[in-house]
């Protein structure tokens, strides 16, 4: 099932769960490690969710050119 729209906002915070998911063991720390990494390396996480069919998320990850602008002589 998707996450409730009140929930969305917090999905991100240390420690935060779902009140339906309080029945399922865990800390609340998975998504929030995943947007420190994500936020470390300057990416972008977005989700989509819909409350009946599930939530989809979106890990938009910067190319960088393997070539520098530099010269040598």
């Amino acid at each position: 099932k998707g996450i409730e729209a009140a929930s969305r906002s917090k999905l991100f915070d240390k420690f935060f769960r779902a009140e339906r998911d309080k029945k399922i063991p865990g800390l609340g720390l998975g998504l929030y490690y995943v947007k420190q990494s994500v936020d470390l390396h300057g990416w972008r996480i977005e989700l989509k969710s819909d409350i009946s069919s599930g939530t989809e998320f979106m890990v938009y990850i910067a190319k960088k050119s393997v070539y520098s602008n530099s010269t040598t002589n």
